[in-house]
């Protein structure tokens, strides 16, 4: 019998599943906000179609105030008057706050925010995470960051996970995962933790340390373990599991899992 994946039927059925959680469970904070707001539309008029399409709020002038308190909420300055400014009128910042209120105006359960501050200067960057921190902490809504800097998703993060290749090596808590040191921690964390700029590295003029190696091919990924080439942590006992056997992401202790032969030898 000749049995196939109806791929088109599939992918009908998820966008059918999907179509009623993607803004109402599931929000999303772009990276680059001027590049997903339409810029032939007013950011206030972006926002209460979001709300009419998401929410019980049908009536205009409800879905209206509704998008106001929001950018009031995310400390826009003149909320009235940015209401019917086009994207191409404001600041990275006011755009990113805009669409922080787009996402959160539908309240939902999940809000993904895809590198936030990219693209932001060092100050509106600050106030953005600030923003964060402050309606994580009143809302209490379940939030998904993805991100590249570690003080950042230090400071928002409760749990981390640390991916390389496509899939995750470390995962726990992010007082353990990101604090200094090599204990419990998967090699490539410590590599990336190792090559943050300190204080004193700065203070002394010193090198930054790199990670040795070329970035895995993720087309042609390896049988072993994805960071085996670049690992200097690799002793001659584990050295064949490592380069033919992926290992699996297991516990290590309570609340933290490690992808790596070196604690399950």
């Amino acid at each position: 019998m000749d049995v196939r994946k109806d791929v088109v039927g599939w992918e009908r059925n998820t966008e059918r599943a999907m179509k009623n959680l993607r803004g109402r469970e599931i929000a999303m904070i772009f990276q680059n906000p001027k590049s997903c707001l339409n810029p032939f539309t007013p950011v206030g008029k972006q926002i209460t179609e979001a709300i009419h399409l998401h929410t019980s709020a049908k009536a205009e002038p409800e879905a209206k105030e509704r998008a106001l308190t929001w950018l009031d909420r995310v400390k826009i300055d003149s909320p009235r008057l940015r209401f019917d400014n086009y994207p191409y009128g404001l600041s990275g910042g006011m755009c990113q706050r805009a669409m922080i209120a787009m996402a959160l105006a539908c309240e939902p359960s999940l809000l993904i925010a895809d590198e936030p501050t990219t693209g932001l200067d060092a100050t509106i960057q600050s106030k953005i995470v600030d923003l964060l921190a402050e309606l994580k902490s009143e809302l209490g809504v379940t939030t998904m960051l993805i991100g590249h800097d570690i003080s950042i998703i230090s400071r928002l993060s409760d749990s981390v996970a640390v991916m390389y290749g496509g899939t995750v090596c470390d995962y726990g808590p992010v007082k353990k995962i990101l604090s200094a040191g090599l204990e419990s921690k998967h090699p490539y964390t410590s590599a990336l933790l190792a090559s943050v700029p300190s204080a004193q590295n700065i203070k002394e003029k010193g090198y930054l340390q790199a990670i040795e190696g070329d970035v895995l091919d993720t087309v042609n990924i390896p049988a072993g373990c994805r960071f085996y080439s670049r690992c200097n942590r690799v002793t001659e006992k584990i050295r064949e599991k490592c380069a033919s056997h992926e290992p699996a992401l297991r516990e290590i202790r309570s609340g933290h899992k490690v992808r790596c032969w070196l604690y399950f030898d």
